[in-house]
């Protein structure tokens, strides 16, 4: 698998209080990767690339720096019930 650069402007994005009070992020165009860790310890992360979310991951390192494509690798579990991913 080889990184393509797609050109896309730079967009920053804030939380938003609904008015039921939970939070969101709102984004103009879908994010091509995103994490989202909810307590910090691991136990329920969860990772979408381009709007499909990894449900089989056990680990993620995650390398992003200054004008380099981001990276990720992943460890997969062995054997997961539920949806197959590609």
């Amino acid at each position: 698998m080889c990184a393509m650069y797609i050109e896309r402007k730079p967009e920053t994005v804030e939380f938003t209080r609904t008015d039921d009070g939970k939070y969101a992020l709102i984004f103009d165009e879908l994010p091509l990767f995103l994490f989202v860790s909810t307590d910090g310890t691991g136990s329920y992360d969860q990772t979408f690339v381009n709007g499909k979310w990894l449900n089989d991951i056990a680990a993620i390192t995650i390398e992003s720096k200054m004008a380099e494509v981001t990276r990720y690798s992943v460890d997969k579990y062995v054997c997961v019930n539920g949806e197959e991913t590609e």
